[in-house]
């Protein structure tokens, strides 16, 4: 049976193809195991504004839907996240500090707390980077009220006039759009002119801010892309750095050296004196020397008189309190038995669980269509068409004639 010359050109073609990708014997698994743990690290910070009183959970909540809103972006830049929420959110993984909204227009003052984070995970599938590269971003602030339709018209291709659009308005957030540029350099203008116009902060009320700064839409953000280094330890992915890292490392170390040492063996001062280590809590540093435990009293002898007066009962008592403060301490009272105690009453129920936005049918064909364009995946389509004429061919062959 004689093959046709084009099936032996497609064979031909499909197998120096795949020869290309695998490289042969040990080489492939060594030339695919590194293309996944090169892929870049991304990490940005940012910050929310909530009220003085907020739980936990409302912060993390905002920073989460916050957190969400620069993947769009990000994913025009060809760079794809897949794991983007961080799970087991704890209160200490973010930075508090207290401020003042001040509104110069009404003389209105407000207070409010910041909160930091510092964000960290890896791509699933990026463009290559080489080092460290800086991209120049935008995440919102405010996604709620009467401003998502601006959010909507500003810095998305979104119909604003359709409410539906404003229901998962952090996942079509897009802050590479021209439009959306403008906004954001806008408001940020607007925001430094208003905190030109205040006022030196008293000393101990915190740092003041512009009540624009407060209720700003867009904050800008620097996103960091950088490729790991060669065998260092990755971590789990995503998660929130601290500002501080060295401090949170030592603080268990500290502590336990803490334990161990004297008091005033870390500022090199002498241990306090039995009379000052039995002072109260409240009195000052400098007067702890000077401070004198309480005299010791004599016990009380109770006259016959006395006796008579008071009543046998009450006597006793007090002869009694005497005799014990003479002898000291007297022995501990047997254990009591182990008794059946009742159920703990039932815990009050816990915030609701939050929605998660899941992503829209266009997100998840973009991201599909990206990775199957790349350049490796051209070669292998290149060789299916060629084959496809071949078995058109063979088959109108084969086909009976009628006789």
């Amino acid at each position: 049976m004689s093959v046709p010359p084009r099936l032996l050109f497609a064979f031909g073609a499909v197998m120096l193809v795949a020869c290309s990708k695998g490289g042969g014997g040990d080489n492939a698994t060594g030339a695919s195991a590194p293309e996944g743990e090169h892929q870049p690290l991304v990490s940005f910070e940012g910050y929310v504004y909530v009220d003085a009183g907020a739980t936990d959970y409302v912060i993390s909540e905002r920073v989460r839907q916050q957190i969400l809103s620069v993947f769009p972006a990000l994913r025009k830049s060809h760079v794809l996240v897949s794991k983007r929420e961080v799970a087991g959110v704890k209160g200490d993984a973010f930075e508090r500090e207290p401020v003042v909204a001040v509104d110069t227009a009404l003389d209105a003052r407000r207070p409010a707390v910041r909160v930091r984070y510092r964000y960290l995970t890896r791509a699933d599938v990026s463009r290559s980077v080489e080092g460290r590269e800086e991209v120049e971003l935008a995440v919102l602030h405010r996604t709620r009220g009467p401003d998502a339709r601006r959010i909507v018209r500003e810095c998305t291709v979104l119909d604003p006039e359709d409410r539906r659009s404003e229901s998962a308005i952090n996942l079509d957030f897009n802050a590479t759009i021209p439009g959306c540029k403008a906004a954001i350099q806008a408001e940020q203008a607007a925001i430094d002119a208003a905190r030109a116009k205040l006022a030196p902060a008293p000393e101990g009320r915190g740092e003041q801010i512009p009540v624009e700064e407060l209720t700003r839409l867009y904050l800008p953000v620097r996103v960091v892309l950088e490729s790991p280094t060669a065998g260092a330890p990755l971590g789990v992915f995503p998660r929130y750095e601290p500002f501080n890292p060295s401090a949170a490392v030592a603080s268990p170390v500290a502590i336990a050296m803490a334990r161990i040492a004297p008091p005033g063996a870390a500022t090199g001062e002498a241990p306090p004196s039995a009379a000052a280590a039995g002072a109260p809590s409240g009195t000052p540093s400098g007067a702890r020397e000077e401070w004198e435990a309480p005299e010791e009293h004599e016990p009380l002898v109770v006259e016959p008189e006395q006796r008579q007066a008071l009543g046998a009962a009450v006597a006793e008592r007090i002869e009694r309190a005497a005799r014990d403060e003479e002898e000291g301490p007297s022995e501990p009272p047997p254990p009591k038995e182990a008794s059946v105690s009742a159920p703990p009453a039932p815990r009050a129920p816990g915030p609701p669980r939050s929605v998660r936005h899941e992503e829209t049918m266009g997100e998840r064909f973009d991201s599909i269509f990206e990775q199957l364009f790349q350049m490796k995946f051209l070669a292998i389509w290149i060789s299916l068409l060629a084959v496809i004429p071949v078995l058109v061919t063979d088959r109108k062959k084969k086909k009976p004639t009628p006789e």
